[in-house]
C-alpha cells in the first residue's frame, strides 16, 4: 500500500544549535489507499543532511510503505513504537533488510523478514512487514531514517583485532559515531561524539 502525502503550511519554527539553524515542523496529511487518513507531525526532511523523522500509524499489512522524503535510499532506520513498551528495531543495509538489530540490547543481528518485508528501502519509501515492532495495526511509531550523503555515512567494516583497530576513511570529520558488532551477541552499542 503506497501512501501519498501533502505538505501543509509550517506550524512551528524551532531554533536549534549554536548557528541558530531553523528546523520547521510540518503537519502532513497522509492518505493511504485503504481510505484511512493519517495525520503526522514531523520535522521537514533534510535530504542534504541525509536525515528524516517519520511518524506513522501501523496497519499490520505486509508491503505497506511509509514515505521518508530523503530522495536517496536510507542506509539505516530506527523504528520505535511509542504507545507501548516495545524494543527499538534497527534496519540497515549493513546486515540486509531480512534481519534486524535491537538498539536497546546487546543481541547480534537477528534474521526476520517480517520487519521490513525483506525489502530494501527505495529513494522514496520504506517498506514495512507485519511485525508488531514496526507495523502493528493502530499502533503509533516514530522512525528515524538516515541516508548516505556528504554529511552522513552508514556502512560496515571488518575488525582486525589490532590495538589501533581498523581504518575507515570518511570524506568528512565525524561529529558522531555509532558502532555495533552485528555478528557477536553480548556486545553493546558504542557511541562517540565531538560535543562531550
Amino acid at each position: 500500500m503506497l501512501c501519498t502525502a501533502r505538505v501543509r503550511d509550517p506550524v512551528v519554527r524551532v531554533s536549534r544549535g549554536v548557528s541558530a539553524r531553523r528546523t520547521t515542523v510540518w503537519i502532513r496529511r497522509v492518505v493511504c489507499s485503504s481510505s484511512r487518513v493519517l495525520v503526522c507531525v514531523a520535522p521537514e526532511p533534510h535530504p542534504d543532511m541525509g536525515f528524516s523523522i517519520i511518524s506513522y500509524t501501523g496497519n499490520s499489512s505486509s508491503g505497506s510503505t511509509i514515505g521518508h522524503g530523503l530522495g536517496n535510499v536510507p542506509s539505516i532506520v530506527f523504528h520505535k513504537r511509542v504507545d507501548a513498551n516495545v524494543n527499538w528495531s534497527v534496519g540497515t543495509s549493513a546486515v540486509g533488510w531480512g534481519a534486524y538489530l535491537t538498539l536497546n540490547s546487546t543481541n547480534a543481528s537477528t534474521p526476520l523478514g517480517s520487519m521490513w518485508n525483506s525489502t530494501a528501502p527505495s529513494s522514496s519509501v520504506i517498506t514495512l512487514g507485519n511485525d508488531g515492532a514496526t507495523n502493528f495495526s493502530g499502533a503509533n511509531y516514530i522512525c528515524y531514517a538516515f541516508a548516505n550523503t556528504d554529511m552522513v555515512r552508514v556502512g560496515k567494516y571488518l575488525g582486525n583485532g589490532s590495538s589501533d583497530g581498523a581504518f575507515v576513511a570518511l570524506p568528512f570529520k565525524p561529529a558522531f559515531v555509532l558502532i555495533k558488532s552485528v555478528d557477536r551477541a553480548g556486545t553493546g552499542w558504542f557511541m562517540v561524539d565531538s560535543s562531550r
